[in-house]
């Protein structure tokens, strides 16, 4: 069996960065989740409140959701804007 230090050096290197960008965020996310926002308002509060209002947007419907989610839900199509 072929051992070669140079490519144990370059793993354990990657490793230690690794190890180390997954602590620093999970930190900080820890630090800042401690904080509200001004306005007291949840992503979901602003997405419905100011973003649609602003925006004349009126098919989207916003969702809460347990956990991650990787779904679309696209409104039916209707007839154009126009």
């Amino acid at each position: 069996m072929f051992f070669d230090p140079l490519y144990w050096l370059i793993i354990g290197i990657g490793m230690v960065l690794s190890i180390w960008a997954s602590l620093k965020t999970k930190g900080t996310f820890h630090k800042y989740s401690q904080f509200t926002t001004r306005s007291r308002m949840t992503g979901a509060g602003r997405r419905e409140g100011h973003s649609c209002a602003t925006r004349n947007i009126s098919d989207v419907k916003v969702e809460p959701v347990q956990g991650r989610s990787r779904t679309l839900r696209p409104a039916p199509q209707g007839p154009a804007p126009e």
